[in-house]
């Protein structure tokens, strides 16, 4: 029987690992450990503390219950039964081995690293995003539509618009008016000299 210096109650183990009681029954499960009732309360043993305190490091870098699990699979320090996971230690003062452990959390750790890098931009993403400025350009041309200087500026990637009359990209922009505070600008295709 274990006394209860072997125990330690399930719902401490929230403020141990600052998560909510559902993270912590996930855990449990996923581990296989059933905890025992003493009286009112639930506790795991020490052996199995020890698990839980590993599988939270596991966590925090970045891995999950399911590959810390498969970690546990024929290790020295754990074996499964039909109902629960038992786990083998000489004693609390002497901890289990956890260097394959830990050099599978840095392998999982390098792995997600490598998968979080930012993809190379393409080098045809400049050219794509000029096709589109100018396919909307010949849409707003073709269309008649007289653009306001705050609408039309992004679209050229400026912050203002210079002068009266001005051609870029193949297209002659003019002020025609105004729309509310703002000018209004005409787009046509051709350069004003053409």
């Amino acid at each position: 029987m274990e006394t209860q210096l072997d125990s330690f109650p399930v719902a401490q183990l929230t403020d141990r690992y600052n998560v909510a009681r559902s993270n912590i029954y996930n855990r449990l499960q996923g581990l296989g450990i059933q905890p025992e009732k003493q009286g009112s309360k639930s506790v795991i043993n020490a052996d199995h503390l020890a698990l839980m305190d590993a599988l939270d490091q596991h966590l925090k870098a970045g891995g999950t219950i399911a590959d810390f699990a498969q970690t546990q699979e024929g290790s020295s320090y754990g074996q499964q039964d039909n109902r629960t996971m038992t786990y083998r230690t000489a004693s609390i003062a002497t901890p289990p081995d956890f260097s394959g452990m830990v050099e599978a959390i840095a392998n999982q750790v390098a792995e997600r690293l490598r998968q979080s890098a930012p993809p190379q931009p393409l080098a045809l993403a400049p050219v794509v995003e000029r096709i589109e400025k100018y396919r909307r350009l010949n849409e707003i041309c073709e269309a008649g539509y007289r653009l306001s200087t705050s609408d039309l500026a992004p679209l050229l990637g400026l912050k203002t618009l210079p002068g009266k009359a001005f051609d870029r990209y193949g297209f002659h922009f003019s002020k025609t008016g105004k729309n509310g505070a703002e000018s209004a600008w005409q787009v046509t295709k051709g350069n004003a000299a053409s």
